[in-house]
This record gives structure tokens, sequence and C-alpha cells, in this order.
């Protein structure tokens, strides 16, 4: 998902300057849209926890809505076109080291 979300989020947003400059906007004006789009994200990685927990491959002791939003926050400076600009000299390795890291972290 992580790699999926930087790679589209990279294409999305720098293969058109005018497209990159709506987002841009909307991350930093706080649209209605981007607040629906972060919550989304964030229950898709609660659903992803859930499964992991329910097949015992990831630990449960943390709340689930405290991981899913740790891991966000991992993903955030991918995910947003304004953190992302700063991010362009990682995006080749960062997704794999990142995911990793947090996969190592939900070991049961």
């Amino acid at each position: 998902m992580f790699k999926a979300i930087v790679e589209s989020s990279l294409r999305l947003f720098f293969e058109d300057r005018k497209l990159h400059d709506i987002a841009a906007s909307a991350a930093a004006e706080h649209w209605a849209a981007v607040h629906a789009f972060e919550e989304h994200i964030k229950a898709m990685l609660q659903d992803i926890l859930r499964q992991g927990r329910e097949a015992e491959e990831f630990e449960r002791k943390t709340p689930l809505d405290e991981t899913a939003a740790a891991i966000y926050l991992v993903m955030r400076p991918y995910l947003n076109p304004l953190l992302l600009q700063h991010s362009l000299d990682s995006t080749d390795d960062a997704p794999a080291r990142l995911s990793g890291l947090v996969l190592r972290s939900l070991s049961p």
C-alpha cells in the first residue's frame, strides 16, 4: 500500500503542474476533499491492521485507532503534495524502509 501510494502521488502531483497546484492548494487550505482522503486512508489502514490481528500476524496490545494514526503519520509526508516535494530525493527507498520498520513494529 505504501509503495503504491508513493508512486501514485508522484505520478499525480508531478506529471501535471496544474494538478499539482490544485492539490497543493487543497492541502494548504484544508479542503473537505483532503480531509475525506485522509480519513479514507486511515480507514484502509485500520482494515489492514484488523485483518492482520485476526490472522494473528500483528500485535494486539496497542489500540487499533492509535496504531493506524501512527502509521498514517509515517505515510503522510508521501501523501501530501506540500510535504512530498521536500522528500523527492528519498522516494525510491523510503517506502520500503519505512514499511519494513512499521511491519517489524507490528510483530506479535
